[in-house]
């Protein structure tokens, strides 16, 4: 077996959590990779990914010779699902994807929705490859458009609330299947809808909306788009006909969050989490740049830092310990401990000792003291790079960093 179909068969299963058949067949010098739920009966649906001339992923996808059970029920998807396949089309195309879609050898749309699919196809192609950067493998780009196609599909099929010993198959309970049976799935758990997931994460990014930790900024690479999704509202508490609201109900967030969240139950609201958060926080460090011109006067050992009315209600200046001073010119950098208790005063309370920064809108100051003599920073030891935005678009905006993230 190609090593590419054991991956996208691997990453494409562990996905959904059901089995897949991958195959790849070779037509006009192009591999194509062909994917189905796993069955016997050609009862559901094929994908037909493929790289066009190398610049183009194209998707096709059809019902399998036996699919007129599950056609007929997308065809009678309820007026929820069918906004959720609309919405999740929306999203594809704001991802430049170019979708056409077709029942009864007609085009669909929301407006022309047939009472009675007797067949329907898909076609997705997306120019180019990748909109983010260079450094990707065609398999990669493959895995990803099988699961918003497979997504597609599954956001007009019924999915239901299952326990781990009911398999539903096209909404049809098969209960007490023996340990280690192999059977297909095409329904999947409420809470784990992939659907909702995307929509989620496009809505909402990939950082925690609890502490702000992001995967790709702390592991490169292998963390793009890794987070978890979680429901504010626990699933077993939907009563019948409940309709999810994504922007209410779904939160992304780290492991490590969504496990404190899950401490209790019902799980803690978010905002609370965030308050527990907040008051725990310790050695945290402001980080500031300046240029050239100020760094002379470093040696002051005060600095009123200018605060404007949005930010606060998020500051938590009481637990600064530190303050990190970066000259964003030279690349010079200072870590000093704060020898006073920081103290929030207005403009006209900044004593005449203190240099000021942003000034500009500034509601109130924030008043730090810091040990000039005892410059605490270790270039080898610490990365003042990772906390800067890659464009210069925050780079004066208000930030507290614990001491941690300074590692590399």
């Amino acid at each position: 077996m190609d090593n590419r179909q054991n991956i996208v068969k691997s990453r494409i299963e562990n996905y959904f959590s059901i089995p897949f058949d991958v195959s790849i067949k070779t037509e006009n010098g192009e591999d194509h990779f062909i994917c189905s739920p796993k069955n016997d009966s050609d009862s559901f649906f094929t994908i037909d990914a493929f790289v066009k001339n190398h610049i183009r992923i194209k998707c096709l996808i059809s019902p399998q010779t036996h699919a007129a059970h599950m056609v007929g029920m997308m065809g009678n998807a309820s007026v929820e699902k069918r906004e959720l396949f609309f919405s999740y089309l929306a999203m594809l195309r704001s991802m430049h994807a170019r979708v056409r879609l077709f029942v009864n050898n007609q085009p669909l749309d929301k407006e022309t929705w047939p009472n009675n699919w007797r067949d329907f196809s898909c076609e997705i192609n997306k120019v180019p490859l990748n909109d983010e950067d260079n450094d990707f493998e065609e398999v990669d780009i493959i895995c990803d458009w099988l699961k918003h196609s497979i997504n597609l599909v599954l956001a007009l099929l019924k999915v239901e609330d299952v326990d781990p010993y009911t398999i539903s198959v096209l909404g049809e309970p098969v209960m007490g299947r023996p340990e280690g049976t192999e059977y297909t799935v095409v329904s999947k758990r409420y809470e784990r809808n992939p659907v909702n997931r995307e929509l989620c994460l496009q809505m909402k990014g990939h950082s925690c909306l609890i502490c702000g930790f992001n995967f790709l900024e702390r592991y490169g690479s292998i963390g793009k788009k890794f987070i978890e999704v979680h429901h504010v509202i626990p699933v077993s508490s939907y009563g019948p006909g409940y309709v999810l609201d994504i922007e209410k109900d779904l939160i992304p967030v780290c492991p490590n969050c969504h496990r404190m969240l899950h401490t209790q139950t019902p799980p803690l609201q978010p905002e609370t989490l965030e308050e527990a958060l907040k008051a725990s926080i310790k050695n945290v460090l402001m980080a500031i740049t300046y240029p050239n011109n100020l760094e002379k006067n470093i040696s002051t050992g005060h600095i009123a830092f200018g605060i404007k009315a949005c930010e606060l209600d998020r500051l938590q200046f009481h637990h600064l310990e530190y303050i990190l001073l970066h000259n964003w010119q030279n690349e010079n950098s200072h870590l000093y401990k704060l020898t006073e208790l920081p103290v929030l005063v207005t403009p006209d309370k900044v004593p005449e000792q203190y240099i000021t920064r942003y000034k500009n809108d500034a509601e109130m100051f924030i008043l730090l003291s810091f040990d000039k003599s005892n410059d605490l920073f270790n270039a080898n030891s610490n990365d003042i790079l990772h906390l800067q935005p890659k464009d210069n678009s925050k780079r004066y905006d208000l930030r507290f960093v614990p001491v941690a993230k300074l590692r590399r």
